[in-house]
């Protein structure tokens, strides 16, 4: 007899609560899961991708041509970098209103893009690091693969040079982490790690609005870089992000515009004892867990209204806007466990 297992999709925002089933067999496959205001995509097996349309659930299945080393979704578009493991870079775009799956076109030394859903409008940027300063080529595409504009720029980093052998690893974007290349609303960021003789990082954004690409320098980027692009990250703005550190069980908040770190003890509620067995295994309390289940035992994610870390226990939601707080079925009033704060 087959057995399903159950996704479920919570609006903050109206408290409504989508279900859909899967094979449960199947649900241990998927690898990645991605979030529009009206589309879900799930990747498994490598290649293989669904995407749900919430709004009418209907589902589209593909194959993709080849695995894919950054993919990113935009409202009702997907977008796919893949580089075989070297330039150069090919980008693809799936768009699920449509259907439409084309291939946009190669580049040899990309190293950030933004897609305007609205207009369908791919804007490219290729740097050379090599040169002093940096040499920006941009383009602009349609979706169809026409070339629309290019230009030719120098990226201003206040008389600073780059070693571009240090930024190699960085500034490539194959295994790129998603969360070190996100967009917010018009705007496209991306960190890339200056790692000398001392750690630096170069913040680069892209603002569609007023098209135009801006680079900051930060000369002693603080400890949270060292994690920047590693999980668990949860990246509420474009200069502020938090992690989630394990061993000491508190939340390092990185604020990029004053680089300043803030850390703070994890505030468990009475109800997550699970995560707690977890995080506090004592002899006597030994249940066989993996290393694996104890990284994955509580799991960030956020924007700038919302935080929430997600345990097996439950999810706690910590909102930022005072006029947005949401009656959600359901949830209850947060009861802390003292010692843990």
């Amino acid at each position: 007899m087959e057995t399903t297992g159950i996704f479920e999709l919570l609006n903050l925002e109206t408290g409504e609560k989508l279900a859909w089933t899967e094979d449960e067999g199947l649900m241990y496959d998927y690898w990645d899961l991605l979030l529009s205001d009206r589309y879900v995509v799930l990747f498994k097996e490598l290649r293989s991708v669904i995407a749900w349309d919430t709004y009418t659930l209907r589902q589209q299945a593909r194959k993709l041509p080849c695995v894919f080393d950054h993919i990113s979704l935009e409202r009702d578009k997907l977008i796919m970098v893949d580089t075989e493991f070297e330039p150069p870079y090919t980008i693809h775009i799936w768009d699920l209103s449509s259907g439409c799956f084309r291939k946009i076109n190669t580049f040899s030394d990309l190293c950030l893009w933004h897609v305007d859903a609205d207009e369908n409008i791919l804007v490219a940027f290729e740097i050379d690091w090599d040169k002093h300063p940096p040499e920006v080529r941009q383009t602009k595409w349609n979706f169809t693969g026409q070339l629309l504009d290019k230009r030719q720029f120098n990226l201003s980093l206040s008389d600073r040079d780059v070693d571009g052998k240090i930024l190699e690893l960085s500034k490539s974007v194959i295994d790129l982490p998603r969360y070190s290349c996100r967009t917010y609303g018009h705007k496209r960021v991306r960190n890339l790690s200056h790692c000398g003789t001392q750690r630096r990082e170069i913040h680069l954004m892209y603002d569609y609005a007023i098209d135009k690409l801006s680079a900051q320098w930060f000369d002693k980027a603080p400890p949270a870089f060292d994690y920047f692009n590693l999980p668990p990250v949860a990246v509420l703005t474009s200069k502020i992000l938090y992690y989630w550190c394990r061993d000491r069980r508190w939340l390092m908040l990185f604020n990029a515009d004053n680089i300043s770190v803030l850390t703070r003890p994890y505030q468990f509620d009475a109800r997550e004892i699970r995560v707690r067995k977890l995080l506090w295994p004592s002899a006597s309390s030994q249940d066989g867990a993996t290393a694996d289940e104890r990284e994955r035992a509580l799991l960030i994610f956020g924007d700038r209204e919302v935080f929430g870390a997600a345990t097996e226990d439950g999810i706690q939601l910590w909102f930022f806007n005072p006029n947005f707080t949401p009656d959600l079925p359901g949830a209850e009033p947060f009861l802390p466990v003292q010692e843990s704060a």
